[in-house]
């Protein structure tokens, strides 16, 4: 049984994508905008939380996007995730870069939004329009990828998107 939790997180919309014993999921979780922060990230581990129906083998998170206006608060849940994993058991979490995550979905690390629904929708089978989900379910399939367990044949330019990430794993 092999369980993987893939996740795109922000505040106000986290993308997240699940395998569990064979089973996929994926959506979008979001708290109330009207909440203060502290209810929100309290609410969305919780979420998160009940995802799956055991602990995952791997989780695998899209890393801070430092360029952007909403770092700071995407740290703060970035943040209450790893630490709610630390503190029951989870492995700790492979985090992926958006460029590398961007190059493993499309050939391209500097693909935009529509170009990462676009590939979700041609390889694995996405019928939606959500950039957070596509990025959660790519996300997932990194994931996927690093256990051996690829759902997708994928070309090598895309697939030597993680050599850096299986260097850090086995190190």
């Amino acid at each position: 049984m092999t369980a993987i939790l893939a996740l795109d997180l922000s505040l106000t919309a986290t993308g997240y994508a699940t395998s569990d014993d064979g089973v996929s999921a994926q959506g979008v979780l979001s708290a109330p905008p009207s909440w203060r922060e502290g209810r929100r990230l309290d609410r969305l581990v919780d979420m998160i939380d009940g995802l799956l129906s055991c602990w995952p083998d791997i989780v695998v998170i899209e890393d801070i996007p430092m360029h952007a206006k909403s770092a700071g608060l995407t740290a703060q849940l970035h943040g209450a995730v790893k630490m709610h994993g630390h503190r029951v058991g989870w492995p700790l979490p492979v985090l992926v870069p958006p460029a590398t995550l961007k190059k493993f979905a499309t050939g391209k690390g500097n693909a935009d939004k529509t170009a990462m629904v676009v590939a979700a929708r041609d390889r694995l089978g996405y019928d939606g329009l959500d950039n957070n989900v596509a990025d959660a379910m790519w996300l997932r399939e990194v994931g996927a990828h690093l256990l051996g367990q690829p759902t997708v044949k994928l070309p090598a330019l895309h697939l030597s998107a993680l050599d850096k990430l299986t260097k850090e794993l086995a190190a």
